[in-house]
């Protein structure tokens, strides 16, 4: 394959996954890397096609642990909260801080910096200290005193209101038990800057309790927070590449099927028992809804 037909098989609108040129990349990679470097670095490569390639190529330097493209993913990743949506998708809330942890380069300054970007995308921000946080507790950061880095978040991060990146710093707090900055957590929750519905007070204190008992490891098996894995494999559990996303895509222009449809859920009136379906999920499971976003970045703040 050539690069062109590469990136022309990763912008395809119909939502299947595109295998043979993922996995053709993979096994040519340094064929094809200083081309996916490159397209990192164009911001017109969007707007040229029906769906922006770099989606695919994040995740497959994600894959390949690609450092010589770490500072060029962080630095992408902080453009405004809706471009960087059009570009990533779900990755924006899911995937992100896998693929940031895999291809960490060794030096946390660019990580550092798209945590501190008050203008990034929340979710994305977060990822990036889990990313952090994970890396310095698995020992890939050298010399690094994060007390005093997660202290002076506590009183400089922005914005000074509600967002999930405060949830993610307190998280911080618990993954490394660190007593030290316990009444900073509580001024933080009191002024509102952590919302319940994302880390309830019994949450956090679960998740303090189990690094104290096990250490931070286990807090981030618990969290889900980890390298990345295969891309392909990882996709292809997505609902944008099902076979249902498929068909919706396929039916979309079909106005008159839709109209039928709507007819006939209109007059059809069942009993239904009343049920509560998120009942038995937890905050961090998958959501129902089968976005593949954890339940608290997707469905739950809608519920409370």
């Amino acid at each position: 394959m050539t690069i062109e037909e590469i990136i022309q098989e990763f912008s395809r609108e119909d939502c299947v996954l595109p295998k043979e040129a993922m996995q053709w990349s993979l096994d040519h990679w340094e064929e094809v890397l200083p081309s996916f470097i490159s397209a990192l670095n164009d911001p017109s490569i969007g707007p040229r096609h029906p769906n922006d390639p770099r989606f695919f190529i994040f995740h497959l330097l994600g894959e390949m642990k690609e450092q010589r493209a770490h500072k060029q993913l962080c630095r992408l990743s902080a453009v405004d909260p809706e471009e960087i949506e059009s570009i990533l998708g779900g990755t924006t809330t899911e995937g992100l801080g896998q693929i940031l942890i895999s291809t960490f380069d060794g030096d946390p300054a660019s990580l550092m910096q798209l945590i501190e970007a008050a203008g990034a995308d929340q979710y994305i921000r977060s990822q990036a200290l889990d990313a952090l946080t994970y890396v310095y507790a698995v020992g890939r950061i050298a010399d690094f005193d994060m007390l005093s880095y997660v202290r002076r978040l506590g009183e400089e991060l922005e914005p000074k209101l509600s967002s999930y990146v405060w949830t993610t710093w307190a998280e911080t707090v618990a993954r490394f038990g660190y007593e030290e900055l316990l009444e900073v957590y509580k001024s933080r929750a009191a002024e509102g800057l952590i919302e319940e519905f994302t880390l309830l007070p019994s949450e956090f204190e679960g998740l303090f309790a189990l690094s104290k008992q096990r250490g931070p490891l286990a807090v981030f098996e618990h969290d889900r927070i980890k390298p990345y894995g295969r891309a392909i494999e990882t996709l292809s559990t997505w609902h944008a590449f099902s076979p249902e996303a498929q068909r919706a895509a396929k039916d979309e222009g079909n106005e008159d099927a839709g109209d039928i449809v709507d007819d006939y859920l209109d007059a059809l009136v069942l009993p239904v028992k009343a049920e509560n379906p998120y009942r038995n999920v937890g905050r961090n499971d998958p959501c129902p809804c089968a976005s593949g976003k954890k339940f608290k970045k997707c469905c739950l703040p809608s519920l409370v």
